[in-house]
């Protein structure tokens, strides 16, 4: 049985549009339902953190660059993650693939 090869960039794109559907692409389940349950709770998580640590400074200012700067530096480590594993997932899929053709 040959394996067909999977767009190790679809399967990113798709991560990242809907979290857990880019690993559904390749078959990984489990992994799906994983990122399904943990991208919310890392934004959760996230937005407590910032809230928490911009609470104690009394410059309104201040307070929204700090505030968003943490937004934006969590967003591109969380998005890097979403992308970048399945991305990853199906560069091996794909060797594996390969790896599993027939020599003519």
């Amino acid at each position: 049985m040959t394996l067909k090869p999977k767009n190790a960039a679809m399967a990113g794109f798709l991560n990242v549009v809907f979290p857990g559907l880019g690993c559904a692409y390749l078959g990984k389940w489990f992994l799906a339902l994983v990122y399904l349950i943990w991208v919310p709770l890392a934004w959760i998580a996230v937005i407590a953190v910032a809230k928490s640590l911009t609470g104690r400074i009394s410059d309104e200012t201040a307070r929204l660059v700090l505030y968003l700067v943490i937004l934006f530096g969590f967003r591109i480590r969380i998005l890097w993650d979403v992308f970048f594993t399945p991305y990853s997932l199906a560069e091996e899929y794909n060797q594996k693939s390969v790896s599993q053709r027939p020599f003519p």
